[in-house]
């Protein structure tokens, strides 16, 4: 396995490069050099090379002065070629009760209630035993919003300790309504701080501002599925305590319009979403939170994930997690990971090689991903008595999406290989 991470550049056009790569070829760029089918040294393959013009290729990338090759393969021996364009990794999103659209939190059934989270993510630490926090609400007369707020202060509260420990949040929790919905006075903007339960208001507020009242505060548009809080002291007309710490953005003038006072509320829900794990290359793996809930005491309470009945196929609101295609981080894994291949890496000292590190994460780039699979079959003649069974070669390229060092690569090897890269 090789992995070639490519720079953000336009690369040097391919009938510029002469035989001198190290003085022709951009730094950062990845091309193809191959023998000629006529025999002869190998060279720069020229764009839109005919199908069986060239018997053997190999990559060859040139970084800070330095030229790094792929292995030699034979044209014939590739039997898969494609581009992945980049795909944004997803954090997964789960809904219990009232998800903005429909549903609520089933309150007549029982008097004590266990929701527990199972987290399924980590193969490493848990990868027989997974990681369960279990978080527990009793009342002889419960009620949704009761639930609601029991369940989300009790999750916020555990994975703030992550933060105060350094190995940051792993979900976040929101609370949801259904009611009617009311403009704060004077159109007023808020003052919102993510992790501070203060909130601000840029102008005296007189209507619905009181303890108890439950506030709906968005980031964007004001929608149903918006976040609530309830009001749990007021210092003024215009500063306000909130049952638990804000969950977004932080924001010193949130527009009027992202911001509603609810009455007459009806159902009630929360939300559960991932967040991006702490990540360091060799040390901690890049990964996407994955969990499943294990309800207890919730009667029919709906538990709104991607597959189930209340999923819209439309405009799903919950989603599952994926770390995507072309992430920084994985494609720095895979760096780190190919460097072990080309030669000894002792990655039993501390502190770790820093091995090669052309990916970008500090900005973090995003990438395309060009892959090249083959069998080396110049092995020989089959054994007569065991089947030949040809050492599988794979080659990635890694180049920031968009970047057209990618369509001179695809210009070289299209015709050469059939392909669509």
């Amino acid at each position: 396995m090789n992995v070639f991470v490519a720079k953000d550049v336009a690369g040097t056009a391919i009938a510029s490069i002469t035989s001198d790569l190290l003085a022709t070829m951009a730094d950062g760029q990845v091309i193809a050099v191959g023998t000629p089918a006529g025999g002869g040294a190998e060279q720069v393959i020229p764009a839109s090379s005919a199908l069986g013009s060239y018997t053997h290729f190999r990559l060859v990338e040139s970084q800070a002065g330095v030229l790094n090759y792929g292995p030699r393969i034979k044209v014939s021996d590739v039997y898969f070629a494609a581009t992945k364009t980049y795909v944004a990794p997803v954090e997964q999103v789960y809904y219990v009760g009232y998800n903005g659209t429909s549903g609520s939190l089933d309150v007549s059934q029982a008097n004590e209630f266990i929701f527990t989270i199972a987290y399924d993510h980590d193969d490493m630490m848990w990868s027989e035993q997974k990681l369960r926090n279990a978080y527990d609400y009793y009342s002889p007369a419960p009620t949704q919003q009761n639930l609601a707020m029991s369940m989300v202060s009790q999750i916020n509260y555990k994975e703030n300790l992550g933060s105060i420990n350094g190995t940051g949040k792993m979900v976040i929790a929101d609370m949801l309504a259904q009611g009617t919905a009311t403009a704060l006075d004077s159109t007023a903007t808020l003052a919102v701080t993510n992790g501070s339960t203060t909130i601000t208001a840029s102008a005296a507020q007189t209507t619905n501002w009181a303890v108890g009242t439950v506030i709906r505060i968005g980031s964007g548009s004001t929608a149903t599925t918006d976040p609530v809080y309830v009001i749990t002291s007021v210092a003024s007309t215009t500063v306000a305590t909130i049952n638990m710490p804000f969950q977004g953005a932080t924001n010193s003038a949130l527009a009027t319009g992202n911001i509603r006072t609810l009455s007459a509320i009806t159902n009630w829900g929360f939300r559960v979403t991932g967040q991006p794990l702490t990540w360091s290359k060799d040390f901690f793996k890049f990964m996407k939170v994955k969990f499943h809930f294990d309800l207890k005491g919730f009667g029919a309470t709906v538990y709104d994930r991607p597959g189930s009945l209340t999923q819209s196929a439309t405009a799903p609101l919950s989603k599952e997690s994926s770390k995507g295609i072309g992430s920084a981080y994985e494609v720095a894994e895979m760096e780190s990971f190919a460097a072990g291949f080309e030669g000894a890496l002792n990655r039993m000292v501390v502190p770790l090689p820093a091995g090669r590190t052309y990916a970008d994460t500090t900005t973090p780039k995003t990438y395309d991903v060009i892959v090249f699979e083959s069998a080396d079959n110049s092995i020989g003649s089959t054994n007569p008595v065991v089947s030949q069974a040809p050492m599988r070669v794979q080659q990635f390229v890694c180049v920031p999406a968009s970047a057209a060092v990618r369509t001179k690569l695809a210009s070289q090897l299209n015709t050469l290989l059939g392909a669509s890269l």
